[in-house]
């Protein structure tokens, strides 16, 4: 996509010294494009991890990396930019001070001193996990409100339910996907295209588009949290077999009284009048604390990068930094039995995600035993021939491979304005302001 950006003629002009900066041209070269892109994608998948996996820039420059879309520690301008945003024009209130980051963020080299990174001074700890706690609040209380993910829900089904049938050009909704140019035609407009088509192939699609429209929105009836290690995001077809067995209880338990008030109910529907859904929430490293990756600084030591305990931070933090959500949604009109029976359906759920755990790791067990088996093989082969396979494949690769990757793009376009991150803002006037400030 970002190729495809380029390439109506901004490209020619950035080669071309034609935009400004401050009265200068800017003299762009073909290794900017690409840690432009870099720094949006992060490193190719390809790369070794025990070489410099980036092209754009060289190792001395890593902290460069890490400001616009961070892969170490999810501290980026981004998360800061759409926290304050949303959370301003949301109401909700986000403690996280962007500006104190500003003001203490410091580019220092760490223990070997082979990189350097964005580091924080060790005092702002707390304030860092206010930001992926006002995150985390963001994602629980808007993104993946309920009503949210039933429209959400509602708009997938139209369009699966338009795919083949309504076409951008020559291609189908899951085609343009995958082409560039029409990805980009892919906006909101495609919804009213739809309803304003006489095709009747689109007759279920509109149908739900309509019902959108008039509020007519799938029931929720009822969520769990769980921890993400109990539940894995089911496939479709597993759901929906989670859910037909949860049905299916319902409809044959007659010794439970409780259960027969919603039996009535419960016997009109199938599995195809619910859909489950599952949201995974976090503080931006999966189940991992993001702090841990940070690195901080010291007062009496600022360009020296450290990691702080817990007894340097709070003994208060999160201890578990990612859950799970499900939710089941009624996909037709009328209204839902209150206090439907869900437990027996989230035990079927939490159920088939661990059989299906299970199954992963038997697989990924019997690779590892194979995979030993040959080589106990392969040495034993080795042996009794004699012959040494790692001398005979010797012929150092890395000299094959030497010529540094980091003096292949070197002349960095950032040298002009490299150094110390807040070189200008450095010194204790500073920290004195701020304490001020704080008292």
């Amino acid at each position: 996509m970002f190729d495809l950006l380029i390439s109506h003629g901004i490209e020619e002009k950035m080669l071309n010294k034609d935009y400004k900066y401050e009265g200068k041209r800017l003299g762009f070269k073909n290794r900017d494009f690409k840690f432009i892109h870099e720094l949006i994608e992060g490193p190719p998948l390809s790369r070794s991890s025990a070489q410099w996996p980036y092209r754009g820039r060289t190792q001395a420059k890593s902290y460069l990396y890490e400001i616009v879309a961070n892969k170490l520690t999810g501290i980026d301008v981004d998360k800061m930019d759409y926290i304050s945003r949303d959370c301003l024009h949301l109401g909700m209130k986000s403690n996280f001070s962007h500006k104190r980051f500003m003001m203490f963020a410091r580019v220092c080299c760490n223990e070997d001193e082979s990189k350097k990174h964005i580091c924080m001074r060790d005092k702002e700890a707390i304030n860092m996990y206010e930001l992926f706690h006002s995150r985390y609040m963001l994602h629980y209380t808007v993104c993946h409100h309920r009503v949210k993910v039933a429209i959400e829900t509602m708009i997938t089904d139209a369009l699966v339910a338009a795919e083949g049938h309504f076409k951008l050009g020559d291609k189908t909704i899951s085609e343009a996907v995958l082409d560039p140019e029409t990805f980009v035609k892919l906006t909101d407009d495609i919804i009213m295209n739809i309803m304003q088509s006489t095709n009747p192939d689109l007759k279920n699609s509109r149908k739900i588009i309509m019902r959108i429209r008039k509020r007519e929105l799938y029931k929720f009836v009822g969520s769990k949290i769980f921890q993400t290690k109990e539940i894995h995001h089911l496939k479709t077809a597993q759901k929906m077999a989670a859910v037909q067995d949860w049905l299916q209880y319902i409809k044959t338990t007659s010794e439970n009284t409780r259960l027969k008030r919603w039996q009535k109910w419960i016997n009109q529907k199938t599995e195809a009048d619910f859909t489950v859904k599952f949201v995974e929430l976090n503080y931006g490293k999966k189940a991992e604390d993001p702090i841990k990756y940070l690195q901080f600084y010291r007062k009496n030591k600022p360009n020296k990068s450290v990691k702080l305990d817990y007894n340097e931070v709070s003994y208060m933090t999160p201890v578990n930094f990612s859950e799970t959500k499900g939710m089941i949604f009624y996909k037709g009109l009328g209204k839902v039995p209150r206090n439907l029976p869900l437990k027996p359906l989230w035990e079927i759920l939490r159920a088939r995600s661990s059989e299906d755990s299970d199954e992963e790791t038997s697989e990924e067990s019997d690779e590892e035993t194979s995979e030993d088996s040959d080589k106990e093989a392969s040495g034993d082969l080795h042996e009794e021939e004699g012959v040494d396979l790692h001398e005979e494949a010797s012929g150092d690769l890395d000299e094959q491979a030497s010529g540094d990757l980091d003096e292949e793009t070197s002349g960095d376009l950032d040298e002009e304005t490299s150094g110390d991150l807040h070189k200008e803002a450095s010194g204790d006037l500073d920290e004195e302001a701020s304490e001020n400030n704080e008292v």
